[in-house]
């Protein structure tokens, strides 16, 4: 039989998941600023691929203005028409062997494409996200206009 909890043991417990609440919050907030706080785009996904987080670099770059825009799937209509199907089977490959996965396509910015540089994604077994970061492509691997 299982003995219910004591009242001081429930408080106890009540107390340390509050606690841990609070340090999961300060976490997000940290890692949300380091993010803002730099150019670069940086966004996380959950293993599906919807698009859970975008920072200011990314929301810069595109011209949006709310992030809730940039969420689930519809951040891939940024991809490059040209880019779309090969990101699609290289992302659905990677998914279905739950391995990591590299893949390069342009990114339409307000102003139209830019050529972007490799995307690596490593999938983080405990919390079940991907992260990603942005960089530009070097000149010489840049495909021609």
């Amino acid at each position: 039989m299982v003995r219910p909890f004591s009242a001081r043991e429930l408080l106890a417990r009540v107390a340390n998941h509050l606690q841990l609440g609070r340090v999961r919050r300060a976490a997000e907030l940290q890692f949300r600023a380091m993010a803002d706080s730099t150019p670069a785009l940086i966004w996380v996904d959950d293993p599906g691929g919807h698009r859970l987080f975008v920072n200011r670099g990314w929301l810069d770059f595109t011209g949006v203005e709310d992030a809730a825009q940039e969420l689930g799937h519809d951040w891939r209509r940024r991809i490059h028409p040209d880019d779309r199907e090969r990101y699609r089977s290289v992302t659905s490959a990677a998914a279905r062997a739950h391995a990591p996965f590299e893949v390069e396509y342009r990114l339409l910015d307000r102003a139209g494409p830019l050529p972007l540089g490799a995307r690596p994604r490593r999938p983080r077994p405990r919390r079940r996200t991907l992260r990603g970061l942005r960089r530009r492509m070097p000149r010489h691997r840049r495909p021609a206009p």
